[in-house]
């Protein structure tokens, strides 16, 4: 399981990162701080957890509709 929740993951690179285990995402970002977090487009984040998350582009992902998808390259 990866649990990013309340983490400060600001300047973070995670190209070509596999944040889930097989068919279970378990990656969690719950009030994690991603602003200029580089390369999350390219990581598999499907089924992952977003709640008041800063977006790589500094947008909040409670007002991208839950999520940061979409919402990743700076």
């Amino acid at each position: 399981d990866a649990n990013f929740s309340d983490a400060d993951l600001s300047g973070a690179n995670f190209r070509h990162a596999i944040l889930k285990a097989g068919s279970y995402a378990n990656t969690n970002f719950t009030d994690a701080d991603l602003g200029g977090v580089d390369g999350l487009d390219l990581a598999d984040l499907s089924g992952a957890t977003w709640s008041k998350t800063l977006c790589p582009d500094y947008s909040n992902s409670d007002s991208n509709g839950g999520t940061c998808i979409g919402h990743l390259s700076r």
